[in-house]
């Protein structure tokens, strides 16, 4: 639980503070997840594949500025937000799916 709460500290602070606001304001842990959904659904992001370059406080940088980016962008920010309101969050990486190399034996 410790190492799923962690964050760098000093940094993303703007997220760290929009986090606790929407955390207040949710009641419980299943409406701020979904007030973080929302966040994403509504809030003027864009899925893509060359997003722009982040600056060293990348989570703030996407959620306040770009809000373009692909799976990894969207992932930290939601990690990001969880944790500072207190949810272990934790990212989980991989793909699913392949196709089968039959000279290597594996997919």
């Amino acid at each position: 639980r410790r190492l799923a709460l962690q964050l760098p500290a000093g940094r993303n602070l703007r997220s760290v503070a929009l986090a606790r606001e929407m955390r207040a304001r949710a009641g419980d842990e299943a409406a701020y997840v979904q007030s973080l959904l929302a966040l994403f659904r509504d809030g003027g992001f864009a899925y893509t594949l060359t997003p722009p370059k982040l600056d060293l406080d990348s989570v703030d940088d996407f959620l306040f500025n770009t809000r373009r980016g692909f799976c990894g962008h969207y992932a930290s920010a939601f990690t990001t937000l969880a944790r500072a309101a207190g949810l272990p969050a934790r990212v989980v990486t991989g793909y699913q799916g392949g196709e089968w190399n039959p000279i290597g034996a594996y997919y």
